[in-house]
């Protein structure tokens, strides 16, 4: 079986850092977090949240030094902060053990998944990393997890895709967006009996 995974809210427990990133940038300029924010760039890739964000508040500053703010304000979290989900490294080598194939496919940027993954010596786990950005294309759409398919080698239908939540927060998608085959799996059965949030090995589909 060939696994793949999402990286902000299901291994790693990042996605509040958004959220902080949002509203201290926002604050700074005089404006609040709000509902419409988070709708133009819950699915956004970083230059589309740039984009959105230049024209909702009406800055002055290049969407190239948006992003720059919200990579310096991310790099230090990602790298050195952030923890992982409970269970998610024994779950992983529980996985490897059995000579599961695995990917992550993220709309996270490039450098902040590398070190985050760095930082938890997860990256040997990895068979591939797909990056959303390198597609153009938003996380919720259907063709980018087809191409990921073609690239894993597999079908749709011929492996388990692991999301962090129904509901997630800013750039990671918050529903399901390839429905052509593809088998749901909240979060890798994220919640364990004992434990919210946890990985449970004992869930896992064979």
């Amino acid at each position: 079986m060939k696994l793949l995974f999402d990286l902000d809210g299901t291994l790693i427990d990042s996605n509040h850092i958004w959220q902080d990133i949002d509203r201290s940038f926002l604050e700074k300029r005089g404006f609040e977090l709000t509902d419409a924010y988070n709708a133009g760039v819950i699915y956004a890739t970083f230059p589309l949240a740039a984009k959105f964000t230049k024209e909702y508040c009406g800055l002055t500053e290049s969407e190239e030094d948006i992003m720059a703010e919200w990579m310096e304000a991310a790099e230090h979290a990602y790298g050195n902060t952030i923890p992982l989900k409970p269970g998610v490294r024994e779950f992983l080598s529980l996985c490897a053990g059995a000579g599961y194939e695995m990917y992550i496919y993220t709309s996270c940027e490039e450098p902040l998944c590398l070190a985050a993954l760095a930082h938890h010596h997860l990256l040997p786990y990895f068979r591939d990393i797909f990056f959303v950005r390198k597609l153009n294309i938003e996380k919720s759409k259907p063709e980018g997890f087809l191409w990921v398919a073609e690239q894993m080698n597999t079908v749709p239908a011929g492996g388990v895709r692991s999301m962090s939540s129904f509901s997630m927060t800013r750039r990671w998608p918050a529903r399901e967006p390839a429905r052509r085959g593809c088998r749901w799996w909240p979060a890798m059965m994220r919640c364990s009996p004992s434990t919210e949030g946890s990985w449970s090995a004992a869930a896992m589909p064979i």
